[in-house]
C-alpha cells in the first residue's frame, strides 16, 4: 500500500466521520470507522517530515491550509454542536505536531522533551481539536519510525490513556468530593452521562489504523496532493450546503 492509497483511505475515514456527526450523530460505525483518519494523517505528517526536502515549505502549506479551513470547520460542526462551539480545526494541531517535531529535531540541549510537552499543552490550551493527542502521536511516529513494534506500543498506551482519561476522572472526581456510590452509579445510567462518555470510548478504535499503517510500503504512488490539500475545507463546505439547503436544519 502506497502513500496515495493510505491518504485516500485517510480522507474517506474523515468524511465517513464528518457525515456521521452532520446526519447520523447516533450512527457509532461512522465514528468508527472515522477514527482511521487521525492515525492515518498523523502518520503522514510524520513520514512527509522524514521525506521532504522544504520542512518550511511544509509546514507553511499545512498552516495555509488550516487558516483556509477554519471558517468551513466552525460553520458545519456549529450545526452539529451548537452556535457557542469554538477552537481550531484538527488540521491546526497537524501544523502544530509538525512544528514540534521539527524544533525537537532541531534542538540539542539536555531535556528537550519539554519541547514535546509544550506543544501538546498548546493543543490543549488553545482548544485545537485533537488537543495533546495529535502532536503526541505525531511524535511517537516521528520518534519510532523505523519500528513499527514500537510505533503500535506507545500509540495503544497514548490511546488507552486518551480513552479512558475522562471515565476515570469523572471517578476520582465523585470520590474526592464525597459523592456517594449510589448516586454516582444512578448518574452513569442517565443517556447524557453514557453519550458523554461514549464519545471518549470510541476512541479506542483509533487503534484500527494501525493495519493499514502496517501495510504500508513506504512508495508514494500517485500525486495527490492537490485532492489531498483541498478535500478538508471543500468537503467540509458541500456538507454544510447539503445540510442546510437540502435537508434543512
Amino acid at each position: 500500500m502506497n502513500a496515495s492509497i493510505l491518504k485516500v483511505i485517510g480522507m474517506i475515514a474523515m468524511i465517513l466521520d464528518h457525515v456521521g456527526w452532520v446526519f447520523f450523530p447516533d450512527i457509532e460505525i461512522f465514528h468508527i470507522i472515522g477514527k482511521l483518519a487521525i492515525p492515518i494523517f498523523c502518520y503522514m505528517i510524520a513520514e512527509g517530515y522524514y521525506r521532504t526536502h522544504n520542512v518550511k515549505g511544509y509546514f507553511a502549506r499545512l498552516l495555509g491550509l488550516a487558516v483556509i479551513s477554519q471558517v468551513p470547520f466552525l460553520m458545519t460542526f456549529r450545526l452539529c454542536f451548537g452556535q457557542e462551539l469554538s477552537g481550531f480545526t484538527t488540521i491546526f494541531d497537524l501544523a502544530l505536531g509538525l512544528l514540534t517535531i521539527w524544533l525537537y529535531d532541531k534542538a540539542k540541549f539536555k531535556g528537550r522533551s519539554i519541547i514535546v510537552i509544550i506543544g501538546a499543552l498548546i493543543g490543549v490550551f488553545a482548544m485545537i481539536d485533537g488537543d495533546y493527542y495529535v502532536v503526541l502521536l505525531i511524535f511517537i511516529f516521528y520518534k519510532h519510525h523505523d519500528s513499527f513494534k514500537k510505533m503500535a506500543l506507545w500509540m495503544g498506551v497514548l490511546t488507552l490513556l486518551n480513552t479512558f482519561a475522562i471515565p476515570m476522572y469523572s471517578m476520582f472526581y465523585a470520590v474526592t468530593h464525597g459523592v456517594s456510590l449510589q448516586l454516582f452509579v444512578q448518574n452513569m445510567r442517565t443517556p447524557e452521562y453514557i453519550a458523554a462518555i461514549s464519545n471518549y470510548t470510541v476512541q479506542i478504535f483509533y487503534l484500527l489504523a494501525l493495519v493499514p499503517i502496517k501495510l504500508y510500503n513506504g512508495e508514494k504512488g500517485k500525486n495527490i496532493k492537490l485532492l489531498f490539500y483541498g478535500f478538508y475545507p471543500v468537503h467540509l463546505i458541500i456538507l454544510y450546503v447539503i445540510k442546510v439547503f437540502v435537508v434543512g436544519q
